[in-house]
């Protein structure tokens, strides 16, 4: 018994997490088998049988039906229709100087202040940023100027955001080295030398998951830097991602379940010419959830 338990509770759990095809009723008690997409606003996206997909209004289906898919919204991080748009400002903050014989040597931290705003039609809630920097590294502060590129990880949690809302992301700032030759001595040092950033790149997870990503303009082709503390700690969010959607399930199925009311009669639409033309391309079965 209790492994039956069990396994009903992982098969509730799953489709928690995932979506999958499924009957669902309309206010009415009707019945539709499709399979959700994703959510836009108020609207979700069903898959037919057909592969066509219409949006239905999330308040026209039945109370256990808008329960589900609450639930599915909650915990799987694809259900819902990201959009994010991003805008990058270059941030400085004090520069230290130092002069020595032959060169100046100043050090400037720099970062970035990035403007990320919600587009998408549904509050965004409990999405992570992993971000990195790109660093141009041309001077240290020996007096060597070598050119590298340096990369540098970090990470922020995104506050609750509705539709238009914006949220300032402020990255952590790098030291930006300037060298300067001093009365000509250009043949020891060179010509003026700096450091500079090349640009930002972001990745938005949930769960653990990543849903979307941005790049500045700058960026450097590459693939993305791996980082074993961030990769731990996105596993860690998809496994008390899966924790809480079981305890949801077994919520669900410990709840009790309202008994039906009695369905009236149904009587039969009258039958159409053979000649009569559809007006519109949406099944039949669809109309039963009165599209707005």
């Amino acid at each position: 018994m209790k492994l039956l338990s069990c396994a009903c509770i992982l098969a509730a759990f799953t489709s928690l997490l995932q979506a999958e095809v499924r009957e669902f009723k309309n206010n009415k008690g009707q019945i539709l088998k499709a399979e959700p997409v994703v959510v836009r606003g108020m609207n979700v996206i069903l898959r037919m049988e057909n592969k066509q997909q219409v949006p239905v209004p999330l308040k026209n289906f039945s109370p256990e039906d808008q329960t589900w898919l609450l639930q599915w919204m909650v915990w799987d991080p694809k259900a819902l229709d990201y959009n994010f748009t991003c805008e990058e400002v270059e941030k400085t903050g004090e520069s230290l100087r130092q002069k020595y014989s032959y060169y100046k040597y100043e050090v400037t931290p720099r970062g970035y202040e990035v403007k990320i705003s919600n587009r998408s039609q549904s509050i965004m809630e409990g999405v992570k940023v992993a971000y990195r920097i790109f660093l141009e590294d041309r001077v240290d502060e020996n007096g060597n100027t070598k050119l590298k590129v340096s990369y540098h990880t970090g990470t922020s949690v995104l506050p609750r955001m509705p539709y238009n809302a914006t949220h300032s992301l402020i990255t952590r700032k790098l030291n930006c080295e300037k060298l300067t030759p001093v009365d000509g001595w250009t043949f020891y040092v060179g010509k003026t030398t700096r450091d500079r950033l090349r640009g930002v790149w972001m990745r938005f997870y949930r769960h653990g998951v990543m849903i979307s990503e941005w790049k500045s303009p700058g960026v450097p082709k590459c693939d993305w830097p791996a980082n074993s503390k961030e990769a731990e700690e996105m596993a860690a969010d998809q496994e008390a991602a899966r924790i809480g959607a079981a305890a949801a399930a077994q919520a669900s199925e410990l709840r009790p379940k309202p008994e039906e009311a009695p369905k009236p009669p149904v009587t039969p639409d009258p039958p159409k010419p053979m000649d009569a033309d559809e007006e519109d391309e949406i099944p039949k079965e669809l109309k039963i959830f009165e599209l707005d």
